[in-house]
């Protein structure tokens, strides 16, 4: 019995991740910092677990499916995370003004 809390643990943990990817708000600061020192590295590391179980079972699905799955989001968080990286369009063409003594 104690196998399978273990088990079903862990795949509530990965959905957990795999969800914060998908639903953080890139506009929030602290929750692209959470997604992007926590939740990016720690499914990049399942990543590379996976990728490893993979290539000494190639024919398992269950296993290519968990990699592709993980592989969506994290291209997502880094969609969203760069996305609000970039400048919005308006403040490149007409950069609010400085206050104070020019420099």
């Amino acid at each position: 019995m104690k196998g399978s809390t273990r088990s079903a643990h862990v795949v509530l943990t990965l959905d957990a991740l795999v969800d914060a990817c998908v639903r953080f708000d890139p506009s929030d600061g602290d929750q692209r910092l959470i997604v992007r020192t926590l939740v990016v590295p720690m499914l990049a590391r399942r990543l590379k677990w996976l990728g490893l179980l993979l290539r000494a079972s190639p024919r398992s699905e269950a296993t290519r499916t968990m990699l592709e799955r993980i592989e969506g989001a994290l291209a997502c968080a880094a969609a969203r995370l760069d996305a609000a990286r970039r400048p919005c369009a308006d403040t490149a063409t007409n950069p609010v003004p400085r206050r104070g003594p020019p420099a």
